[in-house]
Formats: C-alpha cells, structure tokens, sequence
C-alpha cells in the first residue's frame, strides 16, 4: 500500500469523528438553551403569580376599607388569563376579625401544578362605635345639650336605672274579688292556687275552682264555723260552735263529731294523724288519726281563740285576756299572761321566731324565750288573723278592713284597702298572691306582681356625621332562665335624613343574638335608629345593659 492511499483513510475517520464531536457540542447548546428560556418562563409565571396574589389581598382590603359589612364570608374563584386560578377565602375570627388565604395555581412548562400563596388577618380598625347605657330621659329630642336617650317605648320597659332596660314590674294589691252575700266568713285555706275553701257563718262553705268562689258545698251542719285546717287535699277539719266538728274526705264534707256544748275557735293538723282543736274555757282536744276524743288540760279557763305549731313539740295557743299557753310535746301550760288584751291570732315562723296579734293593733314577737317584744303595728284597729309566706313577708288583718304588712324589720300600715268590712281570716300562697275573707260575704284578693312579658322601646335618632356604614350591632344582656326562654332582640333603620328615618316603618325581623354584622343595604346614611324587643315569661326579666352600634 503505498502511503498516499493510507494519509487519505485517516482524513476520513477523522472527519467522521469531527462530526460527531460537533452533533454533540450543538445539541448540548440547543438543550442548554431551551433549559434557560423554560427558566425564564418558569420565574416570569412566579412573579406574575405574586402579582396575582397580591392583587386579591388588595382587593379584599379595599372592601374591607370601605366598609366592615362588605366583606362578606366565603370564597372565590377565578381563573386569570387563562391560565392562573385565584381563589380567595375570608373566613371569621371574630367579630371584627377576618382570616384572608390567598392561592393562586397554575400549570408550568413541564406540567407541575405551581402555586404561590398568601394569608393574613384583616380587623374593622377604622371604625367607631356609638355606645348607649343610658336611657333615663326620654320622648322626643329636649335641647343640644340634653338629648333624649330614648324616643319612644311602649309602656312596658322601665329605664329608671341607669345602665339597664328591663321589663316593668307589674304591681301588686289587694282588691275586692267577690261579695257572697251577707255571711262572714271566718276562715279560709288553700290546697293549691286553683282549689280551696272558705268556712262560715250558719254552716255555710264555698269552694274556691281557680276562677271563682261560686261552688257552695253541704258542711253537715247549721253552726257557724270558726276555722279550717287541712292535712292533704283529702283530709280537713272544719270547726265551730256547739262543738261541731265538719271532715272534708276529699269528695265531700259531713258532720265528723259533736263534741258538746262548747265553741271551737281554730284547728290545727300537725300530720294526718295528729291535730288540736282549741276552743271557749281554755278547751283542747286532740286528734289521733281516728277520733277527737282526747280531752287535755290547757291550764287555762280563758277562751283559746287560735293555735299554730312550730312542730310536733312546739305549739302556742293564744286567747282572752292576754292568754297564751304552750304545747312542749307532753303537755299544755300556761306559758304567760301578757295583760288585758285578747290575742286573736299567731304565727310562728320557727322555734325562735314568730308573732301574735290581737286587740287595738297590739303584735307581740316570739324570740324563742318570751313574747316579751310589743310591735308597733301602725294602727289601733283589732287584729283578727295573721298569715306569712316568709320571715320577711306577712299580712295581718283586722276591723274596719285593716291590712298590714311585715316586710322583714318592721310593720306597717297597707293600703288603701278594698274593704271597710271587718276582716276574720287571711291566707298567702306567696309573697304576691293571697286571699283574706270577712264579713258581710266579703273575699278579697292579693295578686299582681311579676313582670310584663313583652316590652318594645325605640332609642333617639343618631347623627353619624356623614353618609356611613353602620356595621355592626352588639350588646351586654342578663337573660335568667325562664320558660318560655327570656330573650333581647334588636332590629335598626336608616336614613339620610331625621324626617327620613321618622317616616320608615320598623321592620317585623329582629336579630337573634348579641354580636350581629349589619346588612350593607343599611350602608350610606347619616342617621341610624335601633329598636328593642324584651321578652321575659311574667315571671322574670332579661336585662339589657349597653347598646353598641358600630360605624365607619
């Protein structure tokens, strides 16, 4: 071979080999620069994203400074140039507290999902807040410098304490229920607020049905009765002149026992099987759960006109001539002997407490050791009958239809009463309900008190200073457990205008719960008013103490 032929093979290989180095350099240098212009893409995407991002917190904010009720809950989605997705969340923290998630997602060059985020809380800071705790005066504006703090109500909320509005308390009194006819009635007791009995002269009961007096039930007897007691609702002694003695079985009354000649003035059933009637000449007898044959000594010849007992070993009888003997559990004995005046009556709040009343307005207190104690009772009328729901709440009755009250430190005089009739028997079913019986077929009736159940009060017209928001509406309240539930509500208008907002109607929809956004449709006015409703269930009543009315 000769060497020309051999240099010209090795030319060949080589160019071969050059052409593959240069393949290799020139698809290296397109792949690198591909790789930069997708990097480039790839950061653009980024910062348009952020954009995006960035964007959509503004835009929020924006809303949020324009006014609080326009950032509404919720999320939104929309995709932006046809690639990139915005979702936008505003979430509550609290009233006036917003959570605000920003995402925007997109594809990238090689299919990756990308996204970039943004989260950040937005508050209601450029607000004020019109505050009302104050509702004392009220009717109409008064001057510049005394507003009214209220413009209307509806009769039935009391405002006179300052930092509340609250339901009126209904009053309590006594007054004339019915008049029978020309009996006295002696006495009366209560088996519940919807059933008892009145006992009186010539025999004569009626039965009280929740509504009226009307019933008039046989008594098995023509003798006037002096006094009732009862045990159950199926087990009543009533008890009067020449010694009878009248049982109520729980369907009807008849003659129990006549027992003599003689009068008895009152009746007490400590248990369904044990009970002492106490009558003229110092007479007791006992009950035994079946007969009143138990004849025991008082100690005493003075007529015994009331008895009442502490407990089983504690009881008091009072009577003529300032008579008062004692039950300790064995015995009766004279206990004292207070002087000339006839005691007509008693109640014994416990062991250590209690009262008796008697003739020209005189009251004694019992102190656990004596009745030592003279009351001063407000009047010099005859005191007949007393009755307590309380230590801090008893009536006493007398002539000329003389009502007084205990109220827990002192006695005095209540009135005016409804009757010039002399009252003979009282009986409270709590501190505002009770029933007091007299002469000449007089029943009178203590009721009243409580709470109205619904009330409406309008507050003044407030001058925001300029086309506004009013943005929220919150309040301070006491509800008590009630049934049906106690509850505030409150609804609002406005108006550009106070002739305006005078002539909108009050919307029948009030919110439900303290802390409320207000709807923006109440945005742009200058004047806004609120309106209050207080529900209570007679028994008791919510409280409202602050009003807060939040503005931009």
């Amino acid at each position: 071979m000769s060497p020309r032929y051999f240099f010209s093979g090795q030319s060949l290989l080589e160019v071969i080999v050059a052409l593959a180095i240069f393949s290799l350099i020139a698809g290296a240098f397109v792949t690198l620069t591909l790789g930069s212009i997708s990097s480039v893409n790839y950061g653009t995407d980024f910062l348009v994203a952020d954009a995006f991002a960035d964007q959509g917190v503004g835009e929020i904010r924006a809303r949020r400074d324009n006014a609080w009720n326009d950032l509404t809950d919720g999320t939104e989605v929309e995709t932006i140039d046809g690639r990139f997705e915005r979702t936008i969340t505003v979430s509550p923290v609290d009233l006036e507290t917003k959570l605000l998630e920003v995402e925007v997602k997109w594809s990238s060059p090689v299919g990756q999902i990308q996204t970039v985020s943004r989260q950040t809380r937005l508050t209601n800071w450029d607000s004020r807040d019109w505050i009302q705790t104050d509702w004392s005066d009220g009717n109409g504006q008064i001057s510049w410098f005394d507003p009214a703090r209220y413009d209307s109500d509806d009769g039935k909320v009391d405002v006179t304490t300052i930092g509340e509005v609250k339901l009126k308390e209904l009053p309590v009194a006594w007054s004339l229920f019915v008049d029978t006819d020309v009996q006295p009635w002696n006495d009366l007791w209560l088996l519940s607020p919807t059933d008892g009995f009145a006992v009186g002269g010539v025999g004569q009961i009626r039965r009280w049905n929740g509504s009226n007096w009307d019933t008039a039930l046989a008594s098995g007897t023509t003798q006037n009765l002096n006094a009732i007691h009862c045990s159950s609702a199926s087990n009543c002694f009533a008890v009067g002149g020449s010694g009878q003695i009248v049982r109520w079985n729980g369907t009807a009354w008849s003659l129990f026992v006549d027992t003599g000649s003689q009068t008895w003035n009152d009746v007490f059933m400590i248990t369904a099987t044990d009970g002492f009637v106490v009558g003229s000449g110092g007479d007791i007898r006992r009950w035994n759960g079946s007969n009143w044959d138990t004849t025991l000594a008082s100690g005493t010849t003075r007529n015994l006109n009331a008895i009442h007992c502490s407990s089983a070993s504690n009881c008091f009888a009072v009577g003529g001539s300032g008579q008062i003997v004692r039950w300790n559990g064995t015995a009766w004995s004279p206990f004292v002997d207070t002087g000339v005046q006839p005691w007509n009556d008693l109640w014994l709040l416990s062991p250590t407490d209690g009262f008796a009343v008697g003739g020209v307005g005189q009251i004694r207190r019992w102190n656990g050791s004596n009745w030592d104690t003279a009351l001063a009772s407000g009047t010099t009328k005859n005191l007949n009958a007393i009755h307590c729901s309380s230590a801090s709440n008893c009536f006493a009755v007398g002539g000329s239809g003389q009502i007084i009250r205990w109220n827990g430190t002192m006695w005095s005089v209540y009135s005016p009463s409804p009757t010039p009739q002399n009252l003979n028997a009282l009986f409270l079913l709590s501190k505002n309900s009770g029933w007091a019986t007299g002469n000449s077929g007089v029943i009178i009736r203590f009721a009243g008190g409580g709470y109205e159940t619904s009330g409406l009060l309008a507050s003044s017209a407030f001058d925001v200073s300029d086309p506004s928001p009013v943005q929220i509406i919150g309040w301070d309240e006491i509800i008590p457990a009630c049934s049906p539930a106690c509850s505030i509500k409150f609804n609002i208008k406005t108006a550009a205008t106070l002739a305006g907002l005078a002539s909108i109607p009050w919307s029948p929809d009030f919110t439900l719960a303290a802390g409320t956004i207000i709807n923006a449709s109440y945005n742009g006015q200058r004047f806004v008013q609120y309106q209050v409703r207080l529900t209570g269930d007679g028994l008791s009543t919510p409280v409202l103490q602050e009003v807060r009315l939040n503005y931009k």
